[in-house]
């Protein structure tokens, strides 16, 4: 089960006044605001949808000299805006906007008359995204073995290109988390349901089964931002795949980069073969200890390429403590959650139409 989770896009609709939620502004003197300002800049419009989640809009851009608007920058997640949560949804990411579109023309107050070119545009995706998050979940026993995990794969994996991971709030992992192209991270959905601010609302349907079913989830999140997203031509939204097969092979290709490793000890045959040094490095791997920054940096490299091809990563950090560890291969090799039947037909779970 893949879905499109947040969505950032400028998207040619014309309007008439300038659409923002309010402006910042810096003025030159404190005291004195006859003095002039030095900047300031429209804050984005929240127009509030399912079950008060909200998407962000503002004008992004301006017809010339008239001064009316062409084009709309929308951000925020559009399956939670539809569906009033986003544990499982579309993975149509053109479908969503469309969508979103025909909803904003239906507020009078918006003011939005868009051509039939424009309208055009959007079912056929003729318009640029900046940024694009993609996610699934996998299922594991309860939310105690989804923790396990998320502690054991921070010193037990690592991700091309990445490193290592990072946790942080004791819950979420991430990979590349200040990168500017993409980033990959883990986290326990049941568990961010009980944070403030990510509850599910007391009146959606069917809440208790959707806090059930969200538990036992390690969630996975892939963020593509614009420096990765144009060098791939998915900066242009018709370029992306409109079924789940598709969005999974592209986000399978971060995720094959993720290198896990749960070797503990290797047969004494193997042991015998390899060089001398790279036994002790494996010994000292072993013993807990971060060996890239014990070793020179070719020598570590070299090291670790030989006992790649055993299974052993040692650019990870072994856990001195083992006990209690679920092991990271098998979630990830297991299949993803579905969409549970219970959901489908109802409000839970809404599908844009296809043109």
């Amino acid at each position: 089960m893949m879905m499109i989770d947040w969505v950032t896009a400028r998207v040619p609709c014309n309007h008439g006044d300038e659409i923002a939620g309010g402006a910042m502004v810096s003025y030159k003197d404190a005291n004195d605001f006859d003095a002039g300002c030095e900047w300031a800049f429209a804050k984005p419009l929240p127009v509030v949808g399912s079950h008060d989640a909200n998407v962000r809009i503002k004008t992004s851009a301006f017809h010339g000299e008239l001064g009316l608007g062409r084009e709309l920058r929308i951000d925020g997640n559009l399956v939670k805006f539809f569906q009033g949560h986003n544990l499982f949804g579309s993975c149509d990411l053109v479908g969503l906007v469309a969508a979103f579109m025909d909803h904003l023309c239906g507020l009078p107050q918006l003011g939005l008359c868009p051509t039939d070119l424009q309208r055009q545009m959007w079912l056929n995706g003729a318009y640029e995204v900046s940024r694009v998050d993609l996610t699934t979940m996998f299922q594991l026993r309860n939310l105690p073995d989804v923790l396990a995990w998320l502690a054991t794969a921070e010193h037990s994996a690592t991700l091309n290109h990445r490193g290592r991971g990072q946790l942080t709030k004791g819950s979420t992992l991430y990979f590349g988390k200040h990168s500017r192209r993409w980033s990959l991270k883990f986290y326990a959905k049941g568990q961010e349901l009980t944070a403030k601010g990510h509850e599910l609302h007391r009146d959606l349907l069917m809440r208790d089964q959707l806090l059930s079913y969200a538990q036992p989830a390690l969630r996975s999140e892939l963020t593509l931002r614009s420096k990765e997203l144009k060098p791939t031509n998915l900066q242009l939204a018709s370029n992306w795949p409109r079924d789940g097969v598709g969005i999974s092979q592209l986000f399978n290709g971060y995720m094959k980069g993720l290198n896990m490793s749960d070797v503990r000890t290797l047969p004494a045959e193997i042991l015998a073969d390899l060089p001398s040094g790279c036994r002790l490095a494996y010994q000292s791997w072993l013993e807990g200890h971060d060996l890239k920054g014990m070793l020179a940096r070719p020598t570590f490299y070299r090291y670790r390429r030989q006992l790649l091809d055993h299974g052993v990563d040692i650019s990870t950090v072994n856990p001195r403590e083992v006990s209690n560890v679920v092991p990271l291969v098998r979630v990830l090799e297991a299949m993803p959650m579905q969409i549970p039947d219970w959901a489908k037909g109802t409000e839970l779970l809404y599908l844009p139409a296809r043109a």
